[in-house]
């Protein structure tokens, strides 16, 4: 979906298990690594105004322990 050019978003739970999210809060996919199988997120509360990291790289597997959903945008031309 990130080639061609549609967004994808995750909301983390309420409560993550991993201390470095921000819970009930909207990440953005960035990337995603094919050799170490790592999804890239970005927080944008992680640039200046969090104690929480601007980027995280997450398995599939910490996905699904800490975020509730996940979405996707269309583009439209």
């Amino acid at each position: 979906a990130t080639n061609l050019g549609e967004s994808i978003g995750f909301g983390s739970k309420l409560k993550p298990i991993s201390d470095n999210i921000v819970a009930a809060h909207a990440y953005a996919l960035v990337n995603y690594n094919s050799s170490t199988q790592k999804f890239t997120l970005f927080n944008p509360w992680g640039i200046d105004s969090s104690s929480k990291p601007a980027f995280l790289e997450l398995s599939w597997s910490e996905i699904e322990s800490n975020f509730s959903y996940w979405d996707a945008t269309k583009q439209y031309t």
